[in-house]
């Protein structure tokens, strides 16, 4: 690897294949260790981090073709508890709902397709009500100080954050 590229991208690629290694240790340890390997990767690149949350995210995608069911759920498992994080700590809220929907179908299908069924549904039932809101925002919404750089764009909730949502509704 060093003998054709440059040193820059051998660190890189050194540092993310460092990372990948955590998934070889005993549950136990595990997260302890990620963390600290995460901030160590952090620390001398951020590119690094960039990197691997993109390769799981290519892995999550992908994960219906892992044919042992528990190396699946271990997968989103620790894709929930680490990378879907570390996503929305580096403020990449997509890639956060993606690393998420992706685990949550794994390790809950009957639920998620309970949800999408109702999310369809209720997008349906309301479909002109969002274009409709953005018609009456009144003219001088969106001025003001970086106001150019600015506008109103509606984001749907992700699969995971609705059913978070229904979870904490139930407990209230």
């Amino acid at each position: 690897m060093t003998a054709c590229s440059a040193p820059e991208i051998t660190r890189l690629v050194d540092g993310v294949t460092k990372l990948s290694r955590i998934e070889l240790q005993s549950d136990q340890t595990k997260q302890a260790e990620n963390f600290r390997k995460l901030v160590l990767a952090m620390s001398e690149d951020i590119r690094v981090l960039l990197v691997k949350l993109a390769d799981r995210l290519h892995n999550m995608q992908t994960l219906r073709f892992i044919e042992d069911g528990e190396k699946r759920r271990r997968i989103a498992r620790e894709t929930m508890d680490i990378y879907a994080p570390l996503a929305e700590r580096l403020g990449m809220q997509r890639m956060k709902d993606q690393l998420e929907d992706l685990a949550f179908a794994e390790l809950h299908p009957d639920a998620r397709a309970s949800i999408v069924a109702r999310r369809d549904f209720l997008r349906d039932k309301g479909a002109g009500v969002v274009p409709r809101i953005l018609a009456e925002l009144p003219p001088q919404a969106g001025r003001g100080r970086g106001a150019e750089c600015s506008r109103v764009r509606p984001r749907e909730i992700g699969i995971f954050d609705l059913a978070q949502n229904a979870a904490q509704e139930r407990r209230l």
